[in-house]
């Protein structure tokens, strides 16, 4: 039996409690984490639902669960990644890539607050390592393969946001790139004027220079 923790839509904790299956006080939100698995060529760890699942089963997604009373967000994401996938992530270091309040989905209640994290990894996943039977199949792919898989009706529809996700990832780091450049460029342009500013007092000193 999973007990959650409640929390206004502004995923403040109300204090109160709540049992997995109950249906949710109006008002009243459950956290939940989707953890995305990306390596250095771009690609997500997605899984399999195991056919035991009651929503979903044999289905693609990403790791994910609901966060259980005591936990913060990260701490959920990451026991869900253990227990998932095996794969040990308290020392590692995640980015929370977005949040977002559902009170519905597809004409449902949903009532509960979306943690969508992000970790960086590169390496082998053994799922006889995950602490649960959760998930039958894990593998890396690309974006256009997931695309792919949701066209064959194969990928959890409550996920299909990684596409938009993906993109703004995309774009923010280029805007980085772009201002580091931005910062070498103008630090060049900074440096080499106080040269000639120094150049230039020196040659108006009485000191010899010697001009190459």
């Amino acid at each position: 039996m999973e007990i959650w923790d409640l929390y206004d839509e502004n995923q403040n904790l109300t204090g109160r409690t709540h049992t997995r299956g109950d249906e949710i006080p109006e008002g009243f939100y459950h956290l939940v984490v989707h953890i995305w698995i990306r390596n250095r060529e771009g690609k997500y760890l997605i899984t399999k639902r195991a056919e035991n699942r009651k929503t979903y089963p044999l289905m693609f997604e990403c790791v994910s669960g609901s966060v259980l009373q005591g936990e913060t967000s990260k701490e959920g994401a990451i026991r869900e990644v253990l227990e998932e996938v095996g794969l040990d992530f308290k020392n590692k270091k995640g980015k929370l890539a977005h949040c977002e309040v559902r009170k519905e989905f597809n004409g449902k209640p949903y009532n509960d607050i979306l943690n969508v994290w992000l970790y960086d990894y590169d390496g082998e996943v053994d799922l006889s390592k995950a602490t649960t039977d959760e998930v039958c199949e894990a593998k890396w792919v690309a974006l256009d393969e997931i695309k792919e898989i949701e066209e064959a009706g194969l990928f959890v529809p409550s996920m299909d946001y990684i596409f938009k996700l993906d993109k703004k990832l995309k774009e923010k780091k280029e805007k980085q790139k772009k201002l580091n450049k931005n910062k070498q460029k103008s630090k060049y342009n900074n440096d080499k004027n106080k040269y000639f500013a120094y150049y230039d007092d020196i040659k108006h000193s009485s000191h010899k220079v010697i001009d190459w």
